[in-house]
């Protein structure tokens, strides 16, 4: 029982050696650029990431109200959007969900829209192409 509580003792005290990783830093969030009180404030409204996006068989709809659906893709190409959104915030370089302090950084090169969470990295970018959205009548 004495060697038991020792090992266990000794455990715990490793667990104070553990390095911290690269993203607990604190990530310089830019600000929202469609809030009036922020210096970067854009009258006419900020939102680069407006319209449809897909990666494989699922995607996200970005809306012009700032916010975000998940959207499933069927194989003979249609779609459905989620009714779950989240509103979100954006700036020249990331987004962040206003209902929990989730941030993505994302670029944009044509029709690819590349999203990451990884905010102090330039790998794991998810690439998304842009969708020509369709009106049902």
């Amino acid at each position: 029982m004495k060697k038991l509580l020792s090992l266990i003792f000794l455990c715990t005290l490793c667990l104070g050696f553990v390095a911290c990783d690269d993203d607990e830093k604190e990530y310089n969030w830019r600000g929202d650029w469609n809030n009036p009180s922020d210096a970067n404030y854009k009258p006419a409204g900020y939102n680069p990431v407006q319209g449809l996006w897909k990666i494989g068989s699922r995607g996200i709809f970005f809306s012009k109200e700032f916010r975000m659906h998940n959207v499933a893709f069927q194989s003979d190409g249609t779609y459905q959007i989620d009714l779950f959104k989240d509103v979100y915030m954006i700036n020249d370089e990331a987004l962040r969900y206003k209902t929990y302090p989730q941030t993505w950084r994302y670029r944009i090169e044509g029709d690819k829209l590349y999203l990451t969470d990884k905010l102090f990295q330039d790998n794991d970018w998810a690439i998304y192409t842009k969708v020509e959205e369709t009106t049902e009548e």
